[in-house]
């Protein structure tokens, strides 16, 4: 047992530290107009990430509400960056927008409660699928649902406090923005929490070392340099995911690796572009 650890240990790392090193190079090299960004690349980009997403929600019951939460624990974070960016001074908008960001931490409470009932709901409970897991995640959702309380009581309180100030109370601000934080990286942890440990390890890191920060540049408009500089790194990460499973090193259902089969072929449609369009090349 520990020589086969090994020889995974030195395949998955050897994978990391060789696979496609002639991608290596500098993004002035790169010679792609805006034009076929948007038209080729990111539409590629924007089909793996909601591929990765379809193919978590195929391996556990409770996966599609899990990858819900993250969405709204992302989207109240956004929402909330930039809210606290432009409400330095108190106004009517920043009013309405408060209440908007309240809506979505309310729409998380009520997904949170979801989850909490379903899980410990007999006919759950005694199904196959119930794990020790299950117990983790039950503590995870109390800690965000606290947190959540939280944070729409100090949202109301600044509310309340402004009428008379005219300004956002530092401290409650401060507050919510720590809370925030914490709630994204929680729905974060959690998104892969019911996953089988054959599996868990290998679906987290792909979706921290590769979809995140795919979703950060294709929602957060960050310029295409932050995509093209980090492309050896987001080449390598991808392919010793895909190699783990597609080789059967890590077992996944056949529903799962014919998707990531799908998910591969545009990944090398990607670079095949990308390299194309490069005047230095190395082998």
């Amino acid at each position: 047992m520990m020589i086969k650890n090994f020889i995974l240990l030195f395949l998955v790392l050897s994978l990391k530290a060789s696979a496609y090193s002639f991608l290596y190079g500098d993004q002035k090299d790169i010679n792609l107009d805006n034009t076929m960004l948007e038209r080729y690349i990111k539409p590629q980009l924007k089909a793996m990430v909601s591929e990765y997403y379809q193919t978590l929600a195929t391996l556990h019951p409770l996966n599609p509400q899990l990858i819900k939460l993250k969405e709204l624990a992302q989207k109240a974070s956004i929402e909330w960056k930039n809210w606290n960016k432009h409400c330095n001074t108190w106004n009517e908008s920043c009013v309405q927008d408060l209440k908007k960001i309240k809506k979505i931490q309310r729409d998380l409470e009520v997904q949170t409660t979801s989850l909490q009932k379903q899980i410990f709901d007999r006919s759950f409970f005694l199904n196959q699928f119930f794990t020790d897991s299950l117990f983790l995640l039950s503590s995870d959702l109390d800690e965000l649902s606290i947190l959540n309380y939280k944070t729409i009581d100090a949202m109301d309180m600044i509310s309340i406090l402004a009428i008379d100030s005219k300004l956002p109370l530092q401290s409650k601000t401060d507050l919510i923005e720590d809370n925030i934080n914490m709630m994204q990286l929680l729905s974060e942890k959690i998104l892969t929490e019911l996953l089988p440990k054959t599996l868990k390890r290998q679906y987290f890191e792909l979706w921290f070392f590769f979809v995140k920060d795919l979703e950060r540049y294709l929602t957060s408009n960050n310029s295409d340099t932050f995509f093209l500089n980090r492309l050896e790194y987001f080449n390598q990460n991808w392919n010793s995911f895909h190699m783990l499973l597609s080789k059967h090193i890590v077992q996944a259902p056949q529903s799962t690796l014919n998707t990531l089969s799908i998910m591969h072929n545009r990944w090398n449609s990607v670079l095949k572009i990308i390299l194309k369009n490069s005047s230095k090349t190395t082998n």
